[in-house]
């Protein structure tokens, strides 16, 4: 059983809406790993019947985008009348004589009430099984929902990841470098319910010779995260010679080469209807991540740049990572041979209209090089 997550509040029009993007998200993973079972809405949950583990299922979809938690169940077939039988059972399984326990019930229908239900069940259990009652710190907890036709049991919850279901708010173009901070970006946008498209501006020979090889890495981790059965990624050649080939103050290069890389990320959004592009930045991590050269840079991007990380610290960062399990990111992806010795921290007017006029005059350029990119699909 999957509980949805806190778009259940909304209006019944964009709850219909968010389910049903969940449920072709849960659908999609479950042909993606090769799992069969029948996928039913009822009553603000998700059932996938027919499954012959359940427990593996639901720690996989706890990863789905949207699942507020999830729970392998023992489905009780009868109605009421079975119930009693079907908790004898289950809690002869799952409690010892030494446990304590409690009973929460969910959606009782008339005339029946929550409260009547547990306290009736939670009779039951101590008269048949022998454990004891813990209203306050019990070792288990035995769980009863109505839901439609069923009467769902289990003791079992898995937290799941939130967010919204994946695609639910269009998509956004995901620069990646093949480190940490632009994976930890993508997967935080794509809880919110953003697509991705990832795309890696190689700067070689500027760049690491391994840097390609770490990008396509990285863009493999995020397309396990997924729900989708297909992925497209953009990989962008001779960036490097364009930034180079351009004469102008050493110290506010590392800006050109950002502006350049939002500018040819802003031609792929454009192209693939996205509204905006994604970064990994952390305010104050370099020096063109300062405040000022952040803002300099987001005048200078065609489309709106969103940086869920803009104000964490490295640590949080990596700590993330770990629960995402992408630690392995946390590496160095290379030193730039363009970076100067003396960067700015905070560029100037002037400077800003130099790289403004920079940016106006190589338009056709980048055009050209998104038109020469590797497109990659993953499927």
């Amino acid at each position: 059983m999957i509980r949805l997550g806190e778009y259940m509040v909304r209006r019944t029009s964009a709850r219909k809406i968010m389910s049903s993007r969940l449920i072709e998200s849960i659908k999609r993973v479950l042909e993606k790993r090769g799992i069969k079972g029948l996928v039913k809405y009822v009553e603000e949950r998700v059932i996938v019947l027919g499954l012959e583990e359940p427990v593996p299922v639901a720690k996989i979809l706890s990863k789905v985008f949207g699942v507020s938690s999830t729970s392998p169940v023992y489905i009780v077939e009868g109605g009421i009348d079975a119930l009693e039988e079907v908790v004898i059972e289950f809690a002869s399984k799952r409690l010892d004589h030494s446990d304590t326990f409690m009973v929460r019930v969910y959606n009782a229908p008339y005339p029946l009430s929550n409260r009547g239900v547990e306290k009736y069940l939670g009779g039951v259990i101590l008269n048949k099984v022998g454990s004891r009652i813990n209203l306050k710190n019990p070792d288990k907890t035995i769980y009863v929902e109505f839901r439609g036709p069923y009467i769902i049991v289990t003791d079992t919850i898995f937290q799941g990841i939130g967010g919204l279901p994946y695609g639910s708010e269009g998509c956004l173009v995901a620069l990646v470098s093949g480190g940490i901070d632009s994976a930890v970006a993508s997967i935080y946008a794509m809880r919110r319910g953003a697509s991705i498209i990832p795309v890696f501006i190689n700067l070689s020979p500027f760049w690491s010779s391994e840097a390609v090889k770490r990008a396509l890495e990285s863009i493999e981790l995020l397309w396990e995260w997924t729900p989708w059965d297909r992925m497209r990624a953009y990989i962008l050649y001779n960036v490097g010679d364009i930034i180079a080939g351009h004469d102008v103050p050493p110290r506010i290069r590392c800006i050109l080469c950002k502006a350049v890389m939002y500018n040819l990320a802003s031609i792929i959004a454009d192209r693939e209807k996205c509204p905006g592009i994604l970064t990994g930045e952390a305010v104050g991590q370099v020096a063109s991540q300062t405040l000022y050269n952040m803002s300099a840079l987001t005048l200078l991007s065609p489309k709106p740049v969103y940086r869920p990380l803009a104000f964490m610290d490295k640590i949080d960062i990596i700590e993330i990572a770990r629960s995402f399990g992408i630690e392995k990111l946390n590496r160095s992806v290379g030193e730039c041979k363009l970076k100067p010795p003396h960067p700015t921290i905070k560029i100037s007017e002037e400077e800003f209209i130099i790289l403004k006029n920079i940016i106006d005059n190589i338009r056709g350029e980048l055009e050209k090089l998104v038109d020469n990119a590797d497109i990659i699909e993953f499927t």
